[in-house]
């Protein structure tokens, strides 16, 4: 009767660490970012790459998709890019970004488990001294919390 007890209690133990560490888990924000480069199509239409920046193709400007892996909303304050660790963790920051297709300005609330592109002006972007810095693309929080994305699109942009 003893051991029925203990191996009960074992369990309701190890099942009630493992939902409490799952609750904390459901409690963070989790944001993918992805940075893009851009192209106008005409007609008011865009595409995207988030691998590279093709060849032979206009590039209008470098953006960031962010996804909401998060089970609530989450609030977008700031983004822009974020330089290389020689240069104080600096920041080129664009307080003009938009969503692409809507225009809607920063902040935003994005939704749980939804996704949005965001474009940086192109007439706000680096010159190539600047350029040659970025480490990556940055999206800043309501929450204070900050996520990166880095990739072949930096790379071809740093390069361009």
């Amino acid at each position: 009767m003893d051991i029925l007890t203990i191996v009960i209690a074992a369990a309701g133990l190890i099942l009630g660490v493992f939902n409490w560490l799952k609750s904390i888990r459901d409690e963070r924000v989790v944001l993918k970012v992805k940075p893009l480069s851009i192209y106008e199509l005409g007609d008011g239409q865009y595409a995207t790459n988030e691998t590279r920046i093709p060849e032979g193709k206009e590039l209008s400007t470098i953006g960031l998709k962010v996804i909401n892996l998060s089970k609530f909303e989450v609030s977008l304050v700031e983004t822009g890019f974020q330089f290389v660790e020689g240069t104080d963790k600096e920041r080129l920051c664009f307080p003009l970004a938009s969503v692409l297709g809507t225009g809607n300005p920063l902040p935003i609330r994005i939704p749980s488990r939804e996704a949005v592109i965001i474009a940086f002006p192109p007439e706000k972007l680096p010159s190539s001294v600047l350029k040659e810095k970025i480490d990556s693309v940055y999206i800043h929080t309501a929450c204070e919390l900050e996520f990166f994305g880095s990739g072949g699109v930096i790379n071809d942009f740093k390069h361009a």
